[in-house]
């Protein structure tokens, strides 16, 4: 009965590294889960619009900071298995998000959009303060934008945020600003 189970175990192991090293290596050869030819945020709102994003400006602390989805966006799909956690798979496994990255304790403001803009309501955060990245998640994709916010003089900061809220904005690592869209894969279903 134990070398049954031994047997198993051993079989179930070999099958996880075997299915691990294939993944590592179609993603190496073609990145099945990332599209990097995207010079707008494309998001669906809760209410089911459509909305897509050209500009985005920050208001932080009472400045204006831009950031230009122009320069290009990558989409990394998050419809995805978390394989980080595991031994030896997850070293080659790409992360994704979880819930935890979500946290009350991380929230900074938030995201209003209107005219294919979004502002990013930070007025409470230190004038000045700097943020390398920012992230929009909605639906099952990341979009990354590839240049980071700079102080701008294109807009005044209004006296409120123009539009609609659409979301809410936490602190992400490495000074990263994660734009939450619901709906989204990770916080909105059992997955």
């Amino acid at each position: 009965m134990r070398n049954a189970l031994t047997a198993s175990l051993a079989v179930f192991c070999i099958a996880v590294g075997m299915t691990a090293q294939l993944y590592a290596r179609e993603n190496e050869s073609h990145p099945s889960y990332v599209d990097d030819y995207m010079k707008f945020v494309p998001l669906q709102l809760s209410d089911g619009r459509l909305a897509t994003v050209d500009r985005v400006f920050l208001n932080v602390g009472g400045q204006v900071q831009a950031a230009d989805p122009g320069r290009g966006v990558i989409r990394d799909n998050q419809n995805r298995l978390d394989w980080g956690s595991l031994p030896l798979v997850g070293k080659r496994a790409k992360p994704r998000y979880n819930e935890s990255d979500f946290r009350p304790e991380t929230a900074l403001g938030e995201a209003y959009y209107e005219d294919r803009t979004v502002w990013l309501d930070l007025s409470d955060e230190p004038p000045g303060a700097q943020y390398f990245r920012i992230e929009f998640l909605n639906q099952d994709y990341a979009y990354s934008l590839n240049a980071g916010p700079v102080p701008s003089d294109a807009a005044r900061v209004p006296p409120r945020p123009p539009g609609s809220e659409i979301g809410k904005i936490y602190r992400g690592e490495n000074g990263a600003l994660l734009v939450l869209v619901r709906p989204f894969i990770v916080t909105d279903t059992l997955f």
